[in-house]
């Protein structure tokens, strides 16, 4: 019995030595295979995207290489787009910025005239920067409360020869309503023309500005 339980024994050691050497071997295998594949990872490097270039006709077009070194499609676009870059394009050069158009300054254009002429209202605009004296029958008014707007035309927004406006510092000198105190009223005005956007107008701060020729 004694002769069989060594042997047994000694059946069960050996299992248990192979078992540790096939258990080191492979831990020894991974660390191997992991610094291998960290070196090969350092050694590749990542392709730059490519600069987008911009042609003569405004077009821009860009072109990104995948990790893997094959070409994305290139992307064209035109000058009136965002002037931020895209995901995936680098812009070489800064896209022109588009200038709005803007009104003209309005400049005198007639004769200056002579002293108490009075200038018809429509001949305002020929007058940019000077200080004359207009006539003519207010047809429209609008109050929008801060400002009063006179006009000698039933075109919308005075039309774009000449309009007259009231400040509302001013409001009370016209008993409080200057829309009702002109309206249907020839006057005559004296006072500076100026250009506002392109669009000849006389600022009344003053009631001796103004004199009734003809009421309703």
């Amino acid at each position: 019995m004694a002769d069989r339980s060594q042997v047994h024994h000694r059946g069960n050691a050996s299992v248990t030595g192979l078992l540790v050497c096939v258990l080191l071997v492979s831990v020894a295998t991974l660390i191997l295979v992991y610094q291998m594949r960290q070196e090969h990872e350092g050694d590749t490097d990542t392709p730059a995207p490519q600069p987008a270039k911009q042609n003569d006709t405004g077009e821009v077009t860009s072109k990104e290489q995948k990790t893997d070194g094959t070409q994305i499609k290139p992307v064209t676009h035109f000058a009136d787009r965002s002037p931020l870059a895209q995901p995936g394009e680098v812009i070489e050069k800064p896209i022109a910025p588009v200038v709005l158009p803007v009104a003209a300054d309005l400049k005198a254009t007639a004769p200056e005239p002579k002293q108490g002429e009075v200038v018809p209202w429509s001949k305002a605009r020929e007058h940019i920067g000077r200080t004359i004296t207009v006539e003519g029958k207010v047809l429209q008014t609008n109050n929008i409360g801060s400002i009063c707007f006179l006009n000698f035309t039933n075109e919308p927004r005075g039309g774009d020869k000449f309009y007259m406006v009231v400040f509302r510092d001013a409001f009370d000198l016209f008993g409080g309503k200057p829309e009702v105190y002109f309206k249907g009223k020839t006057v005559r005005v004296t006072g500076k023309v100026e250009d506002h956007k392109g669009r000849p107008q006389m600022k009344i701060r003053k009631k001796e500005q103004v004199v009734v020729i003809k009421p309703q």
